[in-house]
């Protein structure tokens, strides 16, 4: 073995093609190779949780702007049992030992009054009635972009990084076993963009350079990581609604 380790990559590269050519033998799919074949899904699985040759599109994060527009849209609160499930799904999500049971969440019932004191049938959700909460969600608050129920995660991640929270104690929240998978939420934000884009932009003044950044809040366009442009409006900064699923 002590050999093998020190064969350069080029000529071990050669000598194992050279193998399965004239060996002939599928490593892959034969039995005899159970031990290996279980190795290299392992080592594939773990690199790919950290992001490594993985070119899946990222489910992205909500802003807190969003946020208050589920709020202001009445698709989240309490006011029906269906805003109460969506609400439920967006601020806690669903214990992962609830799901193996797949009984946490109960269907909403389809006519009853604010006045009724049972809200929900006795059945279970369906699977893709709840994987298919929040892409509903951004539907009818028209908000665009790829958002799926993995975006409640990277919007706990993501904000916890921005705010300093410790990386140990996200962890905690988030369920990541491996700090590196956490840091792939480590995204900058809008003003962060912006701060950045000016920081390299030489042909800007030094009174553009001073902009009041604090101002810079209402985001028209939701934007992705990559490509897309974002265009916006000067307004006040909005209060945030961290604790507005608490009143409910």
């Amino acid at each position: 073995m002590s050999d093998i380790l020190k064969v350069p990559e080029e000529e071990l590269n050669y000598w194992l093609a050279k193998f399965v050519v004239e060996a002939a033998l599928n490593i892959f799919d034969d039995p005899m190779f159970k031990h290996f074949q279980d190795t290299l899904d392992g080592e594939m699985k773990r690199l790919t949780s950290l992001g490594v040759g993985s070119n899946v599109r990222q489910a992205q994060a909500f802003s807190e702007e969003q946020e208050e527009l589920f709020w202001k849209s009445n698709l989240l609160g309490s006011d029906s049992p269906v805003t109460l499930l969506n609400t439920m799904m967006y601020v806690e999500r669903c214990p992962s030992e609830a799901i193996i049971k797949d009984v946490f969440y109960v269907t909403p019932k389809r006519k009853c009054l604010d006045s009724d004191k049972v809200w929900f049938a006795l059945n279970p959700v369906g699977h893709n009635t709840l994987g298919n909460t929040v892409k509903h969600l951004c539907e009818k608050a028209g908000i665009e972009g790829h958002y799926t129920n993995h975006s409640l995660r990277a919007t706990t991640a993501t904000r916890g990084l921005e705010k300093g929270i410790a990386e140990k104690y996200l962890m905690e929240r988030t369920g990541h076993r491996d700090v590196r998978s956490l840091q792939r939420y480590q995204r900058p934000n809008v003003q962060q963009k912006i701060e950045i884009s000016r920081a390299f932009d030489l042909s800007l003044s030094h009174e553009e350079t001073n902009l009041d950044y604090a101002e810079v809040s209402n985001i028209k366009n939701v934007i992705d990581c990559s490509k897309k442009e974002v265009e916006i409006d000067t307004l006040n900064t909005k209060d945030k609604c961290d604790d507005k699923c608490l009143e409910g």
